[in-house]
């Protein structure tokens, strides 16, 4: 199931309109809610998301906007404790990485979210 999910939630970040990045990812986060997607044993962080990362370089051809659209979905999903945040950044090399940390440092305070910011910045310091 997750290879498939895995596609899903790529192809939908990469065609996905901006006015509905945040519809989409709520609907991720109601189906970790129903448990229909989840990171047992780690393996949305191992296949998903790091099918996103592998994939960014091409994705990012087709939507520019594709790491913006994932670091706000990784701030949700580790928001909401569904996947630890050192793992789920850990899929990602430069130059995406610094990229998404910025993103997501700046959703984070967005949603008012210090210990957030503070965390993502503490990986910051590890991105090359």
């Amino acid at each position: 199931d997750l290879p498939i999910w895995a596609e899903v939630i790529n192809d939908c970040l990469i065609d996905c309109r901006p006015a509905h990045i945040d519809a989409f990812i709520d609907l991720l986060i109601k189906l970790f809610e129903q448990e229909i997607l989840h990171n047992q044993r780690g393996k949305f962080v191992d296949i998903v998301v790091q099918h996103l990362a592998d994939g960014l370089n091409d994705s990012c051809v087709d939507c520019p906007m594709i790491v913006q659209y994932v670091a706000k979905l990784l701030v949700a999903l580790c928001m909401q404790q569904y996947m630890p945040l050192d793992a789920a950044y850990n899929c990602f090399r430069s130059p995406h990485l610094s990229k998404i940390i910025h993103f997501s440092i700046d959703e984070c305070k967005q949603l008012g979210c210090a210990q957030s910011v503070a965390m993502i910045s503490n990986l910051n310091k590890h991105a090359v």
